[in-house]
């Protein structure tokens, strides 16, 4: 009897790992074996990973492991994540004079200012044929005199003190200035900003801009490229836009298409993988009825997104993944209070019963009907999930960082 027993829970363990992946449903809570997703994104050329909320430990846990796996067992080579270009690529650049530590929190979004996205850089820089490079024009400090700024000023005053302190007054002004843009939602004068274009211009103009080592130049010439393209007064000019809000996104949003452009031509045959918040990633972002007020008021115009750009204008081989969570603490919300709604996505979700899990969106009748679904753990929007995603990362309870 015994045997038999044996033989039976060998039988039903067996069983159930069958029906989990013939249902596309995958348990990861106590290993880190991401090959559940192999079959769905092996002739894949862009991944996009998206996560409702920037400050949860767990998501960057969860995205760091997929990353490393994607890179080793797929061959995915450049990370492409929701950070300003600029400074991202002079970090990676300056490994070595800089501090990898202390100034990584220059380089990235605050957010993602932690040990396990440092862990990553530092993969990065000591592993061959893989980097890490960021999509956004928006800069990360408001903070000229500190990391990375203070490091390229005083890169220039070794050259010429005059030079270090142009620099310097511009970038007081660009990282004070550009930001409010965009989270103050204010309207753009034009004028101001071809002050500020011409403040970087003239640094360029100088006889010691020559000088000046290859990655400070690039870091320049990005500044200009964001001021006389992005922030043009044409740069939306074929696109109908009607309030500030829907500007300013917008051009965030082409913004990082372009950047995405230009990274697959100087990489034409790599694989990327790009990291962002899902409002930046999903595929249909017009289908979405925000149903917080917040979010309804910002969005009475529907803006170009990202995610929805790169499905319509970009002929690429790509899989969508949102990730949510039900429960938890953030440091933007505080604590989040458990969803048991029926309707809910992350209560569909919580039906599985575990704590972490993966979803291929293909076969599931649910994910063809609206579902409610959570930014950040408290704002609501209605969606149907199978028309922004391919695949979903769930988990059921999260920490902040």
């Amino acid at each position: 009897m015994k045997r038999f027993g044996f033989i039976l829970i060998i039988v039903c363990g067996i069983f159930v790992g069958c029906q989990s992946k013939s249902s596309n449903v995958y348990d990861f809570q106590d290993y880190k074996d991401y090959s559940f997703i192999d079959d769905y994104i092996e002739d894949k050329q862009v991944v996009l990973l998206g996560e409702s909320s920037h400050w949860t430990q767990d998501f960057t846990e969860v995205g760091v492991d997929l990353v490393r796996y994607l890179h080793e067992h797929h061959d995915f080579s450049i990370l492409a994540l929701e950070t300003s270009k600029a400074e991202l690529e002079y970090f990676t650049e300056n490994l070595e004079p800089l501090n990898r530590n202390q100034d990584f929190e220059y380089a990235v979004l605050e957010s993602w200012v932690n040990d396990e996205m440092a862990s990553l850089a530092q993969y990065a820089s000591d592993t061959g044929g893989f980097e890490m490079k960021g999509l956004d024009w928006i800069p990360v400090s408001s903070h000229p005199n500190e990391g990375i700024l203070q490091h390229i000023i005083s890169e220039m005053n070794e050259i010429d003190p005059d030079l270090g302190n142009q620099f310097a007054l511009a970038e007081s002004t660009f990282t004070k200035h550009i930001p409010r843009l965009y989270f103050e939602v204010l309207s753009i004068d034009h004028n101001y900003i071809d002050e500020l274009l011409e403040s970087y211009q003239l640094i360029t103009e100088t006889e010691y801009f020559s000088q000046l080592d290859s990655t400070i130049q690039t870091f320049i010439d990005d500044r200009i490229y964001v001021l006389k393209r992005v922030l043009n007064e044409d740069y939306l000019a074929d696109y109908k836009i009607n309030d500030d809000f829907q500007d300013i996104y917008s051009r965030r949003g082409l913004g990082m298409l372009h950047e995405l452009e230009n990274i697959m031509d100087e990489h034409p045959h790599e694989k990327v993988i790009i990291w962002a918040h899902n409002g930046h990633i999903q595929k249909e972002f017009s289908q979405i009825n925000n149903i917080d007020t917040n979010l309804a008021d910002i969005f009475q115009e529907t803006p170009l997104v990202f995610g929805s750009l790169v499905d319509r204008e970009l002929d690429l081989e790509t899989y969508y993944i949102g990730m949510y969570f039900n429960e938890g603490e953030l440091v933007s919300q505080g604590d989040v209070e458990r969803k048991e709604e029926e309707g809910f996505l992350e209560y569909e979700l919580s039906l599985y019963n575990y704590d972490r899990l993966f979803v291929d969106l293909h076969s599931k009748s649910w994910a063809e009907e609206l579902r409610i679904a959570h930014d950040d753990g408290v704002y609501q929007y209605e969606m149907v999930p199978s028309e922004q995603y391919d695949g979903l990362i769930y988990i059921d309870t999260v920490t902040s960082h």
